[in-house]
């Protein structure tokens, strides 16, 4: 993003004072996000955080998995709602199709 600020600063005017002073705000900007990233490592640690939030989405959808698996949690839920539409359809009187003319 720098150098294609640079450069479109290049291709204009170059030599103005107002170039002059937005080009060294940038280049200023630019050295202590540098310098700053140097000292702190931001994109090292927000790399290991995007990681780490991965591995965790990843660990709870496994988690999920195998609890389905173990406790055949979708297949009770299918139950239930098999139940309340039989039920829902033995208290309107009939089959669906019937029931809605």
């Amino acid at each position: 993003i720098g150098s294609a600020f640079n450069e479109a600063l290049e291709s204009t005017s170059s030599g103005s004072s107002s170039t002059d002073s937005v080009s060294g705000f940038v280049t200023g900007v630019v050295d202590a996000v540098k310098t700053a990233d140097k000292d702190i490592g931001f994109k090292d640690t927000l790399g290991q955080l995007a990681s780490s939030a991965s591995d965790l989405a990843y660990q709870a959808v496994e988690k999920a998995v195998d609890l389905n698996a173990q406790y055949k949690i979708t297949d009770q839920i299918k139950e239930k709602i098999d139940e309340a539409v039989d039920g829902a359809q033995a208290s309107s009187g009939g089959s669906g199709a019937a029931a809605t003319k």
